[in-house]
């Protein structure tokens, strides 16, 4: 029974990369051209890193569980993060990989469901013309976003979870007269934060027990 559940968990890990395989093959990025996010991460280098970092993530905590290896994130980030510097800014991206790298794993090794898209990002207006690369602008949504994901991460401003999470989010930002698209970044930031809390948060500390064979 483990083996058959080990073996199904492994080939759904490998049908969620096809298309990233493919993307890679034919030297484009697949999230900035195919993804049904591509807008936001085309606009934030924090977000599109977070979403590389998630999918490496996810496929180091699914390896780390199949070899029944205790649960850890020391020295699993790869040096190498993909980076380019048509995604933006560097600094951005890099942290953005980091924090979707943890959440990634802690995901896959507690057997939650592979994120397949930024469900958080997907409504925001990103793709308007207001929003284009590096204009100023998607700078403001890159750096609202990914400081509104330290605070959600955090829970800093105690918003509680409930739908309108993002917009109150947004809202509390904006009375500190920032710029619009930085609160609209910031709001999507902060639900994304949330949700990554809750991930590691679900990552066991103990040495003792697999997390997918104590029923998380």
């Amino acid at each position: 029974m483990a083996s058959t559940w080990a073996l199904k968990t492994s080939l759904a890990v490998c049908a969620m990369m096809l298309p990233l395989v493919a993307a890679c093959q034919s030297n484009q990025d697949y999230h900035l051209t195919q993804d049904p996010d591509h807008a936001i991460y085309q606009n934030s280098a924090f977000a599109h890193g977070h979403r590389h970092g998630y999918e490496e993530g996810f496929h180091a905590g699914d390896e780390d569980y199949q070899l029944r290896r205790a649960p850890s994130l020391e020295h699993k980030l790869p040096r190498d993060r993909g980076y380019q510097a048509s995604f933006g800014a560097k600094k951005s991206y890099m942290l953005g990989y980091e924090s979707g790298f943890r959440a990634g794993y802690a995901d896959s090794y507690t057997g939650h469901t592979f994120r397949r898209s930024l469900l958080a990002l997907s409504d925001l207006s990103a793709s308007d013309s207001s929003l284009k690369g590096k204009s100023v602008a998607a700078v403001e949504f890159d750096l609202g976003l990914a400081d509104g994901y330290k605070q959600g991460l955090a829970n800093a401003d105690n918003i509680s979870d409930q739908p309108g999470i993002a917009e109150s989010a947004a809202w509390r930002c904006r009375q500190d007269a920032r710029p619009g698209k930085y609160c609209e970044g910031f709001g999507a930031g902060y639900v994304l934060g949330r949700w990554d809390n809750r991930s590691l948060a679900s990552l066991p500390t103990t040495h003792t027990t697999l997390a997918k064979n104590s029923g998380n």
